[in-house]
């Protein structure tokens, strides 16, 4: 599972964190990277190698908006994947930067 000591969280986390979370976490994971990750870079692909199809701003907006979902997905889906914890106001964090041992005020400003 997730975490170890999922008795500090509200009632129902471990059969969250076991039938759900982690499908849901892994689901993302290999979507982003499997799928939408070859997706974006092709959409880049063609939007560099065939300059004359677009106007110039048309076509940097379309890179831009590439490269936005680009960061998007590795922040959300691989470095930080949040999960919230109804009923508080507040994130479960899954990623590979909460593994880390980074103090939680600096993540929680990204």
């Amino acid at each position: 599972t997730i975490m170890g000591n999922s008795t500090d969280l509200r009632f129902g986390w471990q059969f969250e964190s076991a039938n759900g979370l982690d499908l849901v976490h892994n689901l993302t994971t290999f979507i982003d990277i499997f799928c939408t990750f070859p997706v974006h870079f092709w959409v880049i692909t063609i939007l560099t190698l065939k300059p004359n199809v677009l106007r110039r701003d048309i076509r940097l907006s379309y890179l831009a908006d590439q490269v936005t979902m680009i960061l998007y997905g590795l922040v959300m889906c691989i470095f930080l994947k949040p999960y919230p914890i109804f009923p508080w106001p507040g994130l479960y964090c899954a990623g590979i930067t909460c593994q880390l041992e980074i103090d939680q005020r600096l993540i929680s400003v990204i």
